[in-house]
């Protein structure tokens, strides 16, 4: 029997927006294929991109494990289930969890769900988030008057003077906490935090998860929570967003268990320089880093150890 591969689908969310478990989004799964080598599984990547000999020997060296690449055959997906695309559409919709909060009086902020075409909001600037979404790609700022000419279902709130974003990832009766770093609304990096923060506590979060895991209906799964000013003054919005799904916060675990803690960093990149000669750079800039992107990519990462 051939050994299956996994594939990275980041396209997962596409795949829920079409409504077919066979869309795919080829460039959108290259961008950061690479982070399924820091997870622990023993099955072949699924390789939509080309990695070089001296990448792959770098990840051996630092990861201590055989990298094992295929680019044909049967696979399996990584990122999220589509095996059940009518649940996992429920599970990820941000429209049905809107409605869920508000429906159960446990939005902190107001929602307005976005799903026809001709919304009336008051004047302002307000924040739209698509139904089916990863990482912030497609969300966006918008004032009033655009609000109206929005066509694809989504959940619009008051654009917000956002303090610190956190993913809560939680499986049975344990739980971590991602500090997510944003950047103009997309996701560029993050690290692994206790198991509360400053501003919510153990008690209190372990009261929300309880929330989300009715509206799963599952012992497992994530969401995302951010405090807020408002005249000076921090506030807290429970639940975001839920994801069923893996999710990047899932993957700088992997980096925090593996290497230690530290931060893991992405920013846009043209830049050429070998494997070894990039590494030396990052490590006289920042201190001791481990390089996560491969040479030669459209997007840089590494991860800043404490």
């Amino acid at each position: 029997m051939e050994v299956k591969s996994c594939r990275i689908n980041f396209d997962f969310e596409d795949c829920l927006f079409k409504n077919t478990a066979n869309y795919r989004v080829v460039n959108k799964v290259k961008r950061f294929e690479y982070i399924y080598f820091f997870f622990d599984t023993t099955l072949p990547l699924f390789a939509q991109n080309f990695y070089s000999a001296e990448y792959l020997k770098y990840l051996q060296e630092i990861l201590q494990k055989e990298i094992k690449l295929k680019c044909e055959g049967p696979y399996e997906n990584f990122w999220g289930d589509l095996s059940c695309l009518e649940q996992a559409r429920r599970r990820n919709s941000k429209v049905v969890l809107a409605k869920w909060l508000l429906e159960n009086n446990l939005n902190d902020i107001p929602l307005y769900l976005n799903e026809i075409k001709g919304i009336s909001l008051d004047e302002g600037q307000y924040y739209y988030r698509p139904e089916f979404g990863f990482s912030g790609i497609r969300n966006r700022v918008v004032d009033h008057n655009q609000a109206s000419t929005i066509d694809v279902p989504g959940v619009i709130t008051p654009y917000l003077d956002i303090h610190t974003n956190y993913g809560i990832t939680f499986y049975g009766n344990e739980y971590y906490i991602c500090e997510n770093i944003i950047d103009n609304g997309v996701f560029v990096g993050g690290r692994i935090l206790g198991e509360e923060t400053e501003y919510f506590t153990k008690k209190e979060i372990k009261e929300v998860i309880v929330y989300v895991k009715s509206f799963l209906n599952s012992d497992f799964g994530q969401f995302d929570s951010f405090t807020y000013q408002v005249d000076g003054k921090l506030y807290w919005n429970r639940i975001s967003e839920v994801n069923f799904r893996k999710t990047m916060a899932s993957f700088i675990r992997c980096l925090n268990t593996t290497f230690g803690p530290g931060k893991w960093k992405v920013e846009k990149s043209k830049n050429k320089e070998a494997i070894k000669d990039l590494v030396l750079r990052l490590n006289n800039q920042y201190g001791k880093v481990v390089l996560t992107s491969p040479e030669n990519h459209s997007h840089l990462s590494y991860y800043i150890l404490d």
